[in-house]
């Protein structure tokens, strides 16, 4: 039986519709962004921020997200934290 190795990058059961732009920050996390309101079964209102084994980092938080799907990628700012 495959073993993943412990830096594997697990998406999990990802997000219930779609992921529309994804950015990877100077620490290996995940930014993305898109038409979802969860991601792993955690309420992400359309933007959230992965650590770099897949899981939903629980430090990002944007209130109540995105008012609107996200269109474009997330800016540089907030790639680098």
């Amino acid at each position: 039986m495959w073993t993943a190795p412990s830096n594997f990058f697990d998406p999990g059961i990802g997000t219930e519709t779609n992921v529309m732009r994804v950015a990877i920050t100077s620490t290996g996390r995940v930014l993305i962004g898109g038409w979802f309101s969860w991601v792993n079964g955690i309420a992400r209102s359309r933007i959230a921020r992965l650590n770099s084994n897949g899981t939903v980092d629980m430090t990002f938080v944007v209130n109540e997200g995105a008012n609107d799907h996200v269109r474009e990628s997330p800016c540089s700012r907030m790639a680098k934290r």
